[in-house]
């Protein structure tokens, strides 16, 4: 784990990256934002799982995000978890940064509901809210006060993912609300298989009855009505992608 620190101000705010070692968007996004003299903010940067990103893969042990709060004593990933909260100990503001081989829109990530007000500052369109038996109260979501994760297509540059969260700590400075219309949606199931959809897409609605047909032949039917999200990430092995519903009320 490498702790950086830069920036300045009284508002302190937290950068997380790489708490999967093949997501290195995070770490490069923090050595950039490092250089950056414009940060409005005192800034400590963590880049977290140096172990995973050292071995090419994306955890040693386990899943960096689903073993919070960690152990003093755990495996590689326990013990990096253990060590991030120890860091963020004071941080009320967390941004956690990801990527994923999903072809979906930028993305926030929430896993409580008092962090929808961070949420709405990031300028990113889409809002979602994993239910608690999706992430099981083990994401470093979960711990901070405030804390969004946003995940980005593996295909986003350095400097799109540095405005945009370069944009989110500037509105958390200006307690500024985005202006960008908001999409939110609730996690709460997930697709299990192996294959491929060929009629799906991310954040497009399949409705129940559907006939989803996969690249290995197969042919399955929708119990009910539900957007995918994460649909073609590789790192949910026997996961399709998550089934979510959107929630209009947050509007």
């Amino acid at each position: 784990m490498k702790v950086m620190k830069f920036g300045s101000g009284m508002r302190k705010i937290a950068i997380v990256g790489s708490l999967h070692g093949n997501e290195t968007i995070g770490k490069r996004v923090i050595e950039k934002l490092a250089h950056d003299p414009g940060m409005g903010a005192s800034i400590k940067a963590i880049v977290a799982n140096e172990d995973a990103i050292r071995a090419g893969t994306r955890f040693v042990d386990t899943d960096g995000n689903r073993c919070f709060p960690g152990k003093r004593n755990g495996n590689v990933e326990e013990r990096m978890a253990f060590g991030v909260l120890r860091e963020l100990g004071g941080y009320d503001d967390v941004i956690d940064i990801h990527s994923t081989y999903a072809d979906m829109d930028d993305t926030v990530i929430i896993t409580r509901r008092r962090s929808l007000g961070l949420a709405r500052m990031a300028p990113v369109g889409r809002v979602v809210l994993m239910s608690r038996k999706i992430a099981g109260g083990r994401a470093i979501n979960d711990f901070p006060k405030r804390c969004i994760s946003l995940e980005f297509n593996r295909n986003r540059s350095v400097g799109h993912v540095s405005e945009v969260v370069r944009e989110t700590v500037d509105n958390i400075l200006c307690s500024r609300r985005q202006a960008a219309r908001k999409r939110y949606y609730l996690v709460n199931g997930l697709l299990k298989g192996d294959g491929r959809p060929r009629n799906m897409r991310n954040y497009s609605l399949v409705k129940k009855g559907t006939a989803i047909k996969l690249d290995d032949g197969q042919v399955m039917k929708s119990g009910g009505d539900f957007y995918p999200i994460f649909l073609g990430e590789k790192g949910y092995g026997g996961t399709i992608c998550m089934k979510a519903v959107e929630l209009k009320m947050w509007k």
